[in-house]
């Protein structure tokens, strides 16, 4: 592991910036989760300083809830809270995002739309797409006005009958419902340093709307025209962030062994850091016995273990300095 170089880095960051840091980072395949509260709540207990804090964040998305619950915890602690941004806070990374005072980003960072989506359950139909988005739904019946010229209110109960068909009822109330909570989430986030409720709304209103499809990135002009605290990194802050960025990629993409089982080989996806903390979330990969285990009896009559998946990943904290009184 790197958790030397990791906590080095950070504490260069520290000293540039002249406030404490922790690093949230993870690879694509790991979203963000619930059971990332601890480790983050953990890390947040190292700090000796809380009330101005980084948080260098790099997610493809994840669990709506989990970003509010760890945007709330962030700003339990900091009273100013400021988010780096050197790649990508996608979906509920974008929401983590709205708590932060401002939101510090390199030439390439992207945020993206929080429309919600849902997956398809099951197995999906031929033509069908495996994820559905709360805005295709929504722009239906425009498109079906502007493409088609249905208007009257009889082709509308037409169009929501057929739509009806294919997609269950409560799947639409579910979008509703969830388009909801995520207003009031966004809102209740940009409260901490928006305190113009128009601005607010307009900010929720472009990102829930503003934008052509969920995958689309909003980069930092796009950022700026919306109302969202965005400044670019400067030079030095940017150089520092990338050798951040590149040294955790580097431990993101490569197998390591398990610490717990040294004949097992995982993936970290996933890291929590601070320059007093480091937490590693492993992730399973398939088994990569070769020969018998040594463990066993040596005979020729046990053939070696079939490769097989592990179990679920789990969060692993390899350093920690003592905590601090919460």
């Amino acid at each position: 592991m790197i958790e030397h170089t990791i906590r080095q880095m950070l504490t260069t960051w520290e000293a540039l910036r002249g406030r404490r840091a922790i690093l949230y980072m993870m690879d694509s395949d790991k979203p963000m989760t619930d059971e990332d509260l601890l480790p983050l709540y953990q890390c947040i207990r190292t700090q000796s300083s809380r009330k101005d804090l980084d948080l260098l964040l790099h997610t493809s998305g994840g669990r709506v809830n989990t970003a509010r619950r760890c945007a709330l915890l962030l700003r339990l602690y900091a009273e100013h809270l400021h988010i780096v941004i050197p790649l990508q806070a996608r979906s509920a990374g974008t929401i983590l995002s709205l708590a932060g005072d401002t939101l510090l980003l390199s030439p390439v960072a992207e945020l993206s739309p929080i429309d919600p989506n849902i997956a398809s359950a099951g197995s999906v139909p031929n033509g069908s797409p495996p994820m559905i988005a709360s805005e295709d739904i929504r722009m239906f019946r425009e498109m079906s006005a502007e493409w088609f010229g249905i208007q009257s209110d009889q082709q509308a109960v037409v169009l929501l009958q057929s739509m009806l068909q294919h997609i269950f009822p409560t799947t639409l109330s579910s979008f509703f419902r969830v388009s909801q909570q995520l207003r009031r989430h966004a809102d209740k986030l940009l409260q901490y340093h928006l305190t113009d409720a128009s601005q607010r709304e307009y900010i929720i209103d472009n990102l829930l709307y503003g934008y052509g499809s969920h995958s689309e990135s909003i980069t930092y002009h796009d950022a700026q025209e919306i109302g969202l605290p965005v400044q670019l990194l400067s030079q030095e802050e940017e150089s520092t962030v990338w050798r951040i960025w590149e040294e955790c990629i580097s431990c993101l993409q490569n197998p390591c062994t398990d610490p717990r089982d040294n004949l097992q080989t995982v993936k970290v996806s996933s890291i929590i850091a601070s320059s007093d903390f480091v937490a590693y979330f492993l992730s399973p990969l398939l088994d990569a016995y070769t020969a018998p285990d040594p463990r066993l009896p040596n005979t020729t009559d046990v053939p070696p273990p079939r490769p097989q998946p592990f179990g679920k990943g789990a969060w692993i904290v390899s350093y920690s300095r003592k905590e601090e009184t919460c």
